[in-house]
């Protein structure tokens, strides 16, 4: 994954698919994704402007899943830093760490 872009407050899913260091994709069934988003790479997760757990993946077998991003989550104007993480058990990976951009808004109106 490459840096991610989002406007301000919209709420639609990132889906993503996981792959291993072969470009192969990875069956997610009964696995974990963690999607935290922080300030700063030191921040402490509890203090993650974002952190987000999905355990029901959309083609698990495919290893496609989505993270839901909420308007409230979205909220942030901005450049940050994300990772996802696979949790296989009580095995964590990283699967990929980049920046994410949340974009302000250039159209207003609502009518």
């Amino acid at each position: 994954m490459a840096v991610i872009k989002r406007v301000k407050g919209d709420n639609y899913p990132l889906e993503i698919e996981i792959q291993d260091s072969d470009g192969d994709v990875i069956n997610l069934t009964g696995m974990t994704i963690f999607f935290t988003v922080k300030r700063n790479y030191e921040d402490t997760d509890a203090n993650a402007l974002i952190s987000v757990d999905v355990t029901s993946h959309t083609s698990p077998t495919l290893g496609i899943t989505e993270i839901p991003l909420t308007a409230a989550q979205t909220a942030l104007e901005c450049t940050f830093y994300y990772d996802v993480k696979l949790k296989d058990g009580t095995e964590i990976t990283s699967v990929e760490s980049n920046k994410i951009i949340f974009l302000p808004h250039v159209t207003i109106r609502t009518a």
